[in-house]
């Protein structure tokens, strides 16, 4: 499960993407079966919460954590053929069970343990094309396409969540006609992978980083900013987990040829 840094006792603070959630259920029980669910430290309960013999539970992460099982145990009387009322006690003892492959699908595991996942790292993939805007040639430009793969805090590939980017340089001090995001205008880390070059947890759409000065008399200085990827918002003020900063530069080539887009780490 999804972990943001924020507890959910309380509804996801202003900025930040809403985690997803689990539930463990069991099958219907004997009545009088008393149900006593132990769940892993980092795991967080409303159900648990209002009805500790419930068998139901809703479930979120409130904590990075890996594997952790979750147990239900059992106590119950029961009236035996001799006419004695005996208790028993017994643990779920669930460890995998396989789900039968589909032809476009790898066997799946149902399993008792659960995960937290905390983004972790954003790193630059080696896939990236240049990408130009609209010009003409008279005109000093330069762009290309960069993806980024998010992983977790253990470092498996994260998909599903939302990168924002938020500049040091206010709009004042950057380029007039150099385009930024907006609220609600974040990347998403991909499901799944697309070919070799763009795996799981990488950006579905590129951050597309282009200039164009257009057709001026010289040669216009190369331009440098500073922005941070924040993972788990879509908003450019608030929420979010920061990533680190990047460095982009900007320079121009010669009048109607591409110049040099770099953007680091």
């Amino acid at each position: 499960m999804q972990y943001f840094n924020y507890p959910h006792s309380a509804a996801a603070p202003t900025g930040f993407q809403v985690t997803q959630k689990a539930t463990a259920s069991l099958l219907p029980q004997p009545d009088e079966t008393v149900v006593t669910w132990t769940v892993p430290v980092g795991i967080y309960s409303a159900k648990l919460l209002s009805d500790p013999h419930s068998e139901f539970l809703d479930l979120a992460a409130d904590a990075s954590f890996s594997g952790e099982q979750l147990i239900a145990s059992f106590a119950f009387d029961y009236l035996a053929e001799d006419g004695v009322t005996y208790h028993g006690e017994c643990v779920d003892d669930t460890s995998t069970t396989t789900l039968v492959a589909t032809p476009t699908q790898n066997p799946q595991y149902m399993t008792a343990k659960l995960s937290g996942h905390q983004p972790g790292t954003l790193t630059k993939l080696a896939y990236n094309p240049e990408h130009w805007s609209n010009h003409t040639n008279n005109d000093f430009f330069c762009g290309k396409d960069f993806y980024y793969q998010l992983k977790d805090a253990f470092g498996a590939p994260f998909p599903d969540v939302w990168v924002q980017e938020r500049f040091d340089e206010d709009a004042d001090h950057r380029p007039p006609n150099f385009f930024v995001n907006g609220d609600n205008g974040q990347w998403t880390t991909r499901r799944l992978a697309y070919g070799a070059s763009l795996p799981i947890g990488s950006f579905i759409e590129p951050d597309w980083i282009r200039m164009n000065w257009g057709s001026l008399e010289f040669a216009p200085p190369a331009v440098t900013l500073t922005h941070h990827y924040w993972a788990a918002t879509w908003s450019i003020t608030q929420g979010g987990i920061d990533m680190g900063a990047h460095t982009m530069v900007l320079t121009p080539g010669l009048r109607g040829v591409a110049g040099t887009a770099v953007h680091n780490p």
